[in-house]
């Protein structure tokens, strides 16, 4: 009964760990190889599409997507980050920001 509870636990926090990369962390993780030519990694844990309809400027923004996550910097410790992106009328990341917890 033991083994079968442990590797029941075991299964659940492999299930946990895994994770998923979408369009606005792969825009992020570009952005950051840009900017700092270092390569980075942003393992998402939750991620929200909400609608905005609204004007920034003389641009029209449809949608935000939002979320957290851990961000890995070559040769640096993982960190906790909230991340942000503006998305156009095709629902691709024009804007981003990487928020340090």
């Amino acid at each position: 009964m033991k083994k079968i509870f442990l590797t029941f636990c075991l299964s659940l926090v492999t299930l946990s760990v895994s994770a998923y990369s979408t369009e606005a962390s792969s825009f992020l993780e570009k952005q950051y190889k840009d900017k700092d030519g270092n390569n980075s990694n942003i393992i998402v844990k939750k991620e929200h599409t909400e609608e905005y309809m609204q004007k920034i400027g003389d641009k029209m923004i449809p949608a935000i997507t939002y979320g957290y996550g851990y961000m890995k910097l070559k040769g640096e410790k993982k960190c906790r980050i909230s991340y942000i992106c503006l998305l156009d009328d095709n629902c691709q990341p024009i804007w981003g920001y990487v928020i340090p917890r």
